[in-house]
């Protein structure tokens, strides 16, 4: 597998760059899912999105700027539409308005979902694109003004996702290889560090060293160990306990009091995964 440097860009949210109807919403909930894909494959990603009350020139500028400076391969730009509640349907957009990263063959498969195909079309006079030295696309999913189309978006986000990873890096996800982590917590406490105020620690172990985690249904992004833990691989009967066992400690302040429902998921690294991209 050829593994690249993705620049992915979740539109909008930041400063005065506010998003249309229901963009930024649905667009922060497809981001992680896409970033989790790409990561569980191996590759890189640049999250462009910045911070802080910025003009919308400011943030543009910014998303091009952290892409192009990291020498990323390719940039994806998130982003939903927004018109009259009645227009519907995917539309991609490349700095020529040719097909490039399997643009076409997306609003293909999102049509088969129910999504009407708008086609690929010129985006030269988009920021994301004119300014990103490498090859870039500018999805619209759907439009969120519309009832029916922000609705189907809601039940196939990771359907969508997964259409987006396996188009543009050319590699098929393969549902079936995902599992759920094993895993242990001996501490539950507090972090009033100044990074993450009202924060909260759990730690203990992790069968796996790169996961995504899930806090009562919310998708979190990836987390990573990065302390072996060979003891843990031998209690969960493994015998390669280079590969297996890690210390866990995830800070989130998404935990609420009482109950919470925690997920960590993660990918065999023994399937072989298939690709045909070519830089």
């Amino acid at each position: 597998m050829i593994f690249i440097k993705i620049a992915l860009n979740l539109g909008h949210g930041c400063g005065k760059d506010v998003g249309a109807r229901n963009e930024e919403f649905l667009i922060n909930k497809i981001g992680p899912m896409i970033q989790g894909h790409l990561q569980n494959l191996g590759h890189q990603v640049i999250l462009t999105r910045p911070s802080g009350n910025l003009t919308v020139n400011q943030s543009l500028k910014a998303r091009t700027d952290k892409a192009n400076s990291n020498n990323c391969d390719i940039f994806i730009s998130l982003h939903c539409n927004a018109f009259d509640s009645k227009a519907h349907g995917s539309e991609i957009f490349s700095y020529d308005g040719k097909d490039k990263l399997g643009a076409s063959k997306i609003l293909k498969e999102f049509s088969e979902i129910g999504f009407t195909n708008r086609g690929v079309k010129n985006g030269s006079h988009l920021a994301d694109l004119k300014n990103s030295k490498m090859t870039a696309l500018l999805i619209e999913f759907c439009f969120g003004d519309n009832t029916e189309d922000k609705a189907r978006m809601e039940a196939n986000l990771d359907k969508m996702a997964r259409i987006v990873v396996s188009n543009i890096v050319g590699t098929d996800i393969r549902v079936k290889a995902k599992k759920t982590c094993g895993f242990c917590l001996d501490n539950v406490h507090s972090d009033t560090s100044d990074n993450n105020i009202n924060g909260v620690i759990l730690s203990g172990w992790c069968e796996a060293r790169r996961f995504t985690l899930f806090i009562n249904g919310h998708n979190y992004g990836i987390r990573e160990c990065s302390v072996s833990r060979p003891d843990v691989a031998k209690h969960l009967g493994r015998t390669d306990t280079d590969k297996f066992g890690y210390e866990l400690g995830i800070v989130s302040d998404a935990l609420s009091s009482g109950h919470n429902h925690v997920v960590l998921e993660w990918y065999d690294s023994k399937v072989e995964w298939k690709t045909d991209w070519i830089k």
